[in-house]
């Protein structure tokens, strides 16, 4: 996800992430947050509180309070779509990382440092 998006999701401005394409089966699991470029890096993880499916206008009126967008994002994102999900976030944990730069992808953009969490 776009590491702004993410900020807002670890300093509480967005619980509702939303996507065109997800499965009620990740409901109440845990899935980390990955920050794509220019960072490239973990950034913490989350919990999948719940999932809900409907069409944009409904899910904007149900979570759009609760998704750190505006309405203007949010239907430049879905578009046209029959319908979104709306993915309640709960219990969102920043990585505590040494140096940010560390936790970004080794030059060859395979994997992450294994070196990069401070515990």
């Amino acid at each position: 996800m776009r590491p702004e998006y993410a900020d807002r999701i670890f300093s509480k401005r967005k619980q509702v992430e939303f996507r065109k394409k997800f499965s009620v089966k990740w409901r109440g699991c845990k899935a980390v947050v990955y920050g794509t470029q220019p960072l490239g890096a973990l950034m913490g993880e989350v919990t999948l509180r719940n999932v809900t499916y409907g069409t944009p206008d409904d899910i904007w009126t149900a979570f759009g309070t609760m998704g750190g967008c505006t309405r203007e994002e949010f239907s430049g994102y879905a578009g046209n779509s029959d319908g979104v999900y709306a993915i309640e976030l709960s219990d969102a944990t920043p990585v505590r990382l040494a140096n940010r730069a560390r936790a970004s992808l080794t030059p060859d953009k395979r994997r992450p440092s294994p070196t990069t969490i401070v515990q």
